[in-house]
């Protein structure tokens, strides 16, 4: 910034700040790439399991997309979500982490926290 001062010269700092604009830009292109590959496989995931009705599968996939947005969420959340019962938001949850898409954060025995574990493992790799 002195040498741009000084000189007037504002090639340097243009081309400084420009290769950090550069660097972010590819950061965050990658991690869209990213999620969305691990949405995909998410919904294909869903997509293969059997012994549910096409409406909850349905409502699985609709969900994922809003936990795309937010990654940390409760039963109450996918029960707002999706507009089901307590008791269908929690069967729904389970299928999620026996597929592993989805894990449980604390040990609590009520308001249990669970987060979308690929797009928090894409969230650490920034």
């Amino acid at each position: 910034m002195a040498e741009v001062r000084w000189s007037c010269n504002i090639n340097p700092w243009l081309t400084f700040y420009l290769n950090i604009m550069d660097k972010a830009l590819e950061a965050v292109c990658r991690f869209v790439q990213e999620q969305h590959k691990h949405m995909e496989t998410s919904i294909n995931a869903v997509n293969r399991v059997k012994n549910i009705s096409p409406n909850m599968r349905n409502k699985m996939i609709m969900e994922l997309g809003f936990m795309q947005q937010m990654p940390f969420f409760r039963i109450e959340d996918v029960m707002n979500h999706c507009d089901i019962t307590h008791s269908t938001a929690t069967k729904m949850v389970d299928i999620l982490i026996k597929l592993k898409i989805v894990k449980r954060v604390d040990n609590k025995q009520r308001y249990r926290v669970y987060e979308y574990v690929s797009l928090i493992e894409c969230i650490k790799k920034i």
